[in-house]
């Protein structure tokens, strides 16, 4: 029959999909102050940190071990990317130095997007104010 079997015509009355969706009280949202950043100009300290975590990052000279290159960018990164950073192979990095100043591309007070160009590319880092100080939570290749 193929009324009852999968994709044909279901009974009036029952459910195709087999989907219940319940809906409960309506939520409401406290905006707070981590939901809205606040814009500031770029903190000195966020912006030395990002320059000095891509020299760490680009400063893989040939038989370094995994272990030794992140030592150099562990004092500028948050404890919860530096795993993150462990799985990458200092040999596929394509830098050797940075080439240029850090930029600001966005700047919060708890927070600062930093462009750094180097000569493998240029860096898009994100800083973080913890209670550490500023710290490096991400990075992509700008662009990517």
């Amino acid at each position: 029959n193929a009324a009852s079997g999968p994709g044909g015509a279901q009974p009036a009355g029952q459910a195709s999909t087999g989907v219940f969706v319940t809906t409960g009280p309506p939520r409401t949202r406290d905006p707070g102050p981590t939901e809205v950043p606040t814009p500031a100009p770029p903190a000195p300290a966020a912006l030395q940190v990002a320059q000095d975590w891509g020299q760490a990052w680009a400063n893989h000279p040939a038989g370094v071990s995994n272990q030794q290159w992140l030592a150099g960018l562990k004092p500028y990164t948050t404890d919860e990317f530096l795993p993150v950073m462990s799985s990458v192979d200092p040999a596929n990095i394509p830098a050797t130095k940075v080439t240029g100043p850090p930029t600001a591309i966005h700047s919060y007070t708890s927070s600062v997007e930093v462009s750094l160009p180097t000569d493998g590319g240029v860096l898009d880092i994100t800083v973080i104010q913890t209670p550490q100080g500023w710290r490096v939570a991400s990075y992509d290749k700008a662009g990517n």
